[in-house]
Formats: C-alpha cells, sequence, structure tokens
C-alpha cells in the first residue's frame, strides 16, 4: 500500500492533527477498502475503485470538521 502523505498533496504532515487523520486514514483504508470495493460492485457502480477513493478523499477533506462534531457529541453523552 501506498503511503497516504505520498497519496494526498504529496506532503508530510505538519502537525499532531495531521498526523493523527493519517494514521487512522490508513488504518481504516487497510480494513474496510476491500469490502467497500466490493459492496460497490454489488450495488452496481460503474467504477467500484473510483466511487471508494473518492469516499476516502471525502473522509480525508472532512476529518478535522468529523473530529470535532464527534468530540462534541462524546461530550455530551458524558454529561447524560
Amino acid at each position: 500500500m501506498k503511503d497516504i502523505r505520498t497519496v494526498v498533496r504529496g506532503a508530510a504532515p505538519s502537525s499532531d492533527l495531521d498526523r493523527e487523520r493519517e494514521e487512522a486514514i490508513a488504518e481504516l483504508f487497510e480494513l474496510h477498502h476491500l469490502p467497500l470495493v466490493r459492496l460497490a460492485v454489488l450495488l452496481g457502480a460503474d467504477d467500484a475503485e473510483d466511487v471508494v477513493a473518492e469516499a476516502f478523499y471525502q473522509l480525508y477533506r472532512r476529518w478535522r470538521r468529523l473530529r470535532s462534531l464527534m468530540r462534541r457529541r462524546t461530550t455530551c453523552v458524558r454529561w447524560w
């Protein structure tokens, strides 16, 4: 598997949050790439690899917002 830093903008992570994002997405990719491609094929995608690649790209782009939402939700759950 390619190092995700070389795939996305060709840059090394610049902060702890970037490093966390790189590691988390790489782990998610390893675990879920093939099952997601299979699902896309079963759902009739013309190019299943492109569909899954786009999903991971969008996850990468929105990582900070998703982490922020997850933290807020976790905090709300703890209050109850």
